[in-house]
């Protein structure tokens, strides 16, 4: 069995995560693809978005997605879990043959901060989104890229354009209403 895992703070969740996901299925030999949605990033500020609402979203709409599981195996924990502690525990519950590990291009520069970096690049083939506006070098670790995914957005411009009262055109329909009650009742 090949297993991806593509995790994330999806705070909130934006039409390049679903296309993300979408290309993932499409252009990689996989068996399951595992969204996995942080309770917090180690190393990014507090989410906006409650951790329970931002996984209702995901799995709202990944719903329709065969091979898409969401997980809130993170969220359970109620702290930041770092990714190698994600990869060890599918790997030691699925025993997969492999697993890709899909990466935004951003997160490039930081990877060698992740905990225990050099034990996950063993375990993992890192997948690449490239990124609007990123150029990285990574020939030496991501041998697959998702190109195909060149949104120019992120979460934080959506976040931004909240705060300014612009209603967001980035956020999936299925859920546009529902992040803009939320973000209201947290303002």
């Amino acid at each position: 069995m090949n297993i991806a895992i593509y995790g994330g703070s999806f705070d909130p969740p934006h039409i390049a995560h679903i296309q993300t996901i979408q290309v993932a299925l499409q252009k990689l030999d996989i068996d399951k693809l595992i969204v996995i949605v942080a309770y917090q990033n180690p190393l990014k500020k507090p989410c906006l978005f409650e951790a329970k609402k931002r996984y209702k979203w995901m799995k709202q709409l990944s719903a329709n997605l065969s091979k898409v599981e969401v997980s809130d195996m993170e969220i359970l924990q109620k702290k930041p879990i770092p990714s190698i502690e994600s990869v060890l525990h599918i790997k030691n519950h699925l025993n997969p043959k492999k697993i890709f590990f899909i990466i935004g291009e951003d997160n490039l520069s930081n990877l060698h901060k992740w905990k225990r970096y050099e034990e996950l690049k063993n375990l993992v083939e890192f997948v690449l989104i490239e990124r609007y506006g990123y150029d990285a070098n990574a020939d030496n670790l991501c041998k697959i890229s998702l190109p195909d995914v060149k949104y120019k957005i992120s979460s934080t411009q959506i976040r931004e354009g909240l705060s300014l009262g612009y209603l967001p055109d980035d956020l999936p329909e299925e859920i546009k209403l529902e992040v803009i009650k939320s973000y209201k009742e947290l303002n």
